[in-house]
């Protein structure tokens, strides 16, 4: 009783209770036999009753007070109380107390010995008791007066419906039988409509994804080549500089043949002038003869030069002759490689036309806003996928006073991620809406296991563990409770400074700011998927108040690179981010992240798909 005043104090309890909860507290004290305590409670319940003037109530408390006193001895205290319980108990008109109250003081009255007053009291006593219980007797009396009638009357209704039923009964019959078959027929047609939109949309999907590993195989197999014809163009290149050399060695070898022509041709002169003289036949035959073995020894060199000339020549234009072989296939790789680009565009604008489309159908699986704008004060949802398509989705329902809302992050991202989503929203409807399911560590046990039934995984080491992480919350829009459970990914709760924190929010990690405190309610290390371990998923249940501030995500924020270093923005600027802006309307606050992940990112690229969903109570 005693925590139950100090909650309701919190919660700015009504005096009157607040008046009953003391008066329990003492009668606790009055059977503990602590009565000095027992006295202190009962009198501060009763100076509370005297200001609210219920009467009645502060009668039974005055004639506990009065008992309290007579069981202590003190006569004086216990007559002050029974004749004051005795005068309320008057003004409240209740009949029931003062007949307890005149039985107190005539026993008070007995106990001092003022025997003439207890036996006027306590024929008082029995004149309101035997009052009371004539009272009983001719309510008691009539009561079962009226119920004879009624039984009589229902006897006579009965005989008379009795026929109508049974025909009523027999048409209701007819017509409940036709509209069990009516609806039976219109629920199959719908089943099956269901069954094969679903079964569109997966065929769909699969399309979107052989189709995206085509684009992948056919784009490495272009970049091959490109590597291919970078490598023949370098050889070409190489190959003509060989050529330009050795065409400059064979000027210079034609150059320095000239020249030796020159000098034969002055020796010659040279020679036929000294021949003039007779005197010296003998030395221009010996010049001549030694002239012929140097002329001999040029000739056979130069030969030797010409026919290493004309092997060079020869290869030359083999070469020349390969160069121009490899041109020419260029040249068809070339127009090939252009036929296959237009292919590859084409298919390009295929798969982005499919890509779109898959857009429209994933948007439209996503729940309308409404939900959110009829159950909580305000929200925003910042949806950022990192292609066109997303592996990061949010959902909400709304079943009888319960408002189920999530955000998961999928296993990639794309359309593979995109597939996943598609999955997890089909199973969550499946879930809560048909299923009336708003118990969170319930929800993700049967996702959980819906998830690895259709992946078909079965623990085999090296199997692809595909899946997805997930905050969830349920919201009790009457008491403004809720309750979340989360599979790796964390609840951050965010109050208000100056209010009274729970004994529940000291189990939470927090970050205190300037206006407000971040609590982070953090989920099960264990993902939406086949897992080393699969045990029970925790589910907090936490008593909010109004203006409070939920926030749920996925890693992409957080994980995003960028900044002066190029590094990533971190979850501890990411809570500080929440409490900066946490003052701010929720559509103002949903412009805040914009800008700063847009400033962040700068010119890289966006890593991963983006969704937070803020909410104020």
């Amino acid at each position: 009783y005693i925590e139950s005043i100090k909650y309701g104090e919190e919660a700015g309890i009504n005096e009157n209770d607040k008046a009953l909860l003391l008066s329990n507290i003492g009668i606790c004290y009055q059977n503990l036999k602590d009565f000095n305590q027992a006295i202190q409670y009962f009198q501060d319940a009763l100076t509370i009753f005297k200001k609210t003037e219920k009467y009645s109530e502060k009668a039974r408390i005055e004639n506990i007070l009065a008992v309290l006193y007579f069981d202590k001895g003190d006569l004086y205290n216990a007559g002050f109380f029974s004749r004051n319980s005795i005068e309320s108990a008057k003004k409240a008109n209740d009949y029931k107390i003062l007949a307890i109250c005149y039985y107190t003081y005539s026993n008070i009255l007995q106990e001092g010995n003022d025997h003439i007053k207890a036996l006027e009291y306590y024929e008082k006593h029995l004149s309101v008791r035997d009052s009371l219980l004539v009272e009983k007797k001719l309510q008691e009396t009539e009561l079962t007066n009226r119920k004879l009638q009624l039984e009589r009357s229902e006897k006579e209704l009965r005989l008379k419906l009795k026929e109508e039923e049974m025909t009523e009964l027999t048409i209701k019959q007819l017509t409940l039988q036709l509209e069990k078959e009516a609806g039976e027929k219109d629920l199959l047609r719908t089943e099956m409509e269901v069954e094969q939109l679903e079964k569109e949309k997966l065929q769909q999907a699969l399309k979107i994804t052989r189709q995206q590993h085509e684009a992948d195989q056919m784009e490495k197999e272009t970049q091959l080549l490109e590597q291919q014809n970078r490598i023949k163009d370098l050889k070409i290149e190489q190959e003509e500089r060989i050529q330009r050399e050795q065409e400059r060695e064979i000027e210079l070898l034609e150059r320095q043949k000239q020249l030796d022509r020159l000098k034969i041709d002055k020796q010659e002169t040279a020679r036929k002038t000294l021949l003039g003289t007779i005197v010296i036949v003998i030395a221009i035959a010996t010049i001549i003869l030694i002239s012929l073995l140097l002329t001999r020894k040029k000739n056979i060199l130069l030969a030797k030069q010409k026919v290493e000339i004309e092997n060079k020549n020869t290869d030359l234009e083999k070469k020349n002759i390969e160069i121009s072989t490899q041109k020419d296939e260029i040249e068809v790789q070339h127009k090939q490689l252009f036929i296959q680009k237009e292919k590859i565009q084409e298919i390009n604008r295929e798969i982005t036309d499919s890509i779109e489309y898959a857009e429209r159908i994933q948007l439209s699986a996503l729940p309308d806003k409404s939900i959110l704008e009829k159950n909580v004060r305000d929200f925003f949802i910042f949806f950022r996928p990192r292609n066109i398509v997303s592996g990061d989705f949010y959902w909400f329902a709304h079943i009888e006073n319960h408002t189920v809302i999530t955000v998961a992050d999928c296993t990639g991202h794309g359309v593979p991620g995109a597939f996943m989503s598609m999955l997890g929203i089909s199973f969550l409807k499946e879930i809560i809406v048909k299923g009336y399911v708003t118990h969170p560590a319930v929800i993700l046990k049967k996702l959980r296991k819906e998830v690895v039934n259709a992946l078909n995984q079965r623990g085999i080491y090296g199997e692809q563990r595909d899946g997805m992480d997930m905050a969830l919350i349920s919201l009790d829009n009457k008491t403004n409770t809720i309750q979340f459970a989360g599979a790796y990914n964390p609840l951050y709760i965010l109050r208000e400074n100056g209010h009274t924190t729970p004994k529940q929010f000291k189990d939470f990690a927090f970050i205190k700011g300037k206006t407000h405190t971040l609590y982070e309610v953090k989920g099960n290390k264990m993902p939406i998927a086949i897992y080393e371990k699969m045990d029970e998923f925790t589910n907090h249940e936490i008593k909010l108040k109004k203006g409070d501030l939920l926030y749920m995500f996925s890693d992409g924020y957080p994980d995003q690179f960028g900044g002066p270093k190029s590094k990533k923005f971190k979850y501890k600027p990411f809570k500080e981010l929440f409490l900066n802006i946490a003052g701010q309307p929720m559509k103002e606050q949903e412009k805040i992240l914009d800008k700063t992940f847009v400033e962040w990112k700068g010119d890289l690229e966006q890593i991963d798909d983006i969704c937070i969903v803020g909410l104020q109570i």
